[in-house]
C-alpha cells in the first residue's frame, strides 16, 4: 500500500497537467471469461522442465532492469514483445498455461509503452514510468514458479488464473506503433 499510495500522488500531479498516466496504463477488471470456464491447457510442467523458460525470463528481466535506469521505454517495449512471444510459445509447445507471467510480463510492457506518449509532454513523467516498471519488475521472479502450482489446479479443468486477469493489449498496440517516432 505504501508503494501504491506514492504511485498515486506522482500521477495526481502529473494528471493535473493534462497527462493521463495511470488513468490510461490501468485495464479495468471486466469481461473476464465466467469463472467456470475450461483452461485452454491442462498439463502440468515440472520445475526442470520450466528451467530454461526461468532462465530466459531472468536474462529478460536482467535487460529491463538495465533498460529501465537507463529510461529506454521502447527498447523493453521491444524487449518485451519477444518475451511474450516465447512465453506464448512454451504454452503452445508444452500445453500448459503462464497467465500470471504473461499478465505480469504484458503490464510492465504496457506501462513502458503508454510512457512512451507521455514524453511528448514537458513533464517528469518517466519517473513515474521507471517506478512503475521497476514496482512489475519486482514479481517476475516468482511469476513462473505461481503458474507452474497453478498448472495442478488447471489440470482439475478449474481456469485457476487462466480467467483471472484482464486482457492487456500491448502486443496489439506495439504491433501497430512499434515504428512510430516518438518525443524524447
Amino acid at each position: 500500500m505504501p508503494f501504491a499510495r506514492r504511485i498515486d500522488k506522482s500521477a495526481r500531479k502529473l494528471n493535473r497537467q493534462g497527462i493521463p498516466i495511470l488513468q490510461e496504463d490501468l485495464i479495468p477488471i471486466e469481461n473476464l471469461p465466467a469463472p467456470e470456464t475450461a483452461p485452454t491447457y491442462t498439463n502440468v510442467l515440472s520445475k526442470q522442465e520450466a528451467l530454461p523458460l526461468q532462465e530466459e525470463m531472468d536474462t529478460w528481466l536482467k535487460e529491463v532492469k538495465a533498460l529501465r535506469k537507463a529510461g529506454f521505454l521502447r527498447e523493453i517495449c521491444e524487449s518485451s514483445y519477444e518475451m511474450l512471444e516465447k512465453v506464448e510459445g512454451w504454452e503452445d509447445k508444452h500445453q500448459c498455461h503462464f497467465a500470471m507471467t504473461r499478465y505480469l510480463m504484458k503490464s510492465l510492457a504496457f506501462n513502458s509503452y503508454k510512457g512512451l506518449g507521455y514524453l511528448g509532454y514537458r513533464s517528469n513523467s518517466i519517473l513515474l514510468s521507471k517506478r512503475l516498471i521497476k514496482g512489475h519488475s519486482f514479481f517476475m521472479p516468482w511469476t513462473i514458479s505461481f503458474d507452474r502450482k497453478a498448472h495442478h489446479v488447471q489440470a482439475m479443468g478449474v481456469g485457476f488464473l487462466v480467467n483471472d486477469f484482464p486482457e492487456i493489449p500491448f502486443k496489439s498496440e506495439w504491433e501497430i506503433n512499434r515504428n512510430k517516432s516518438w518525443a524524447k
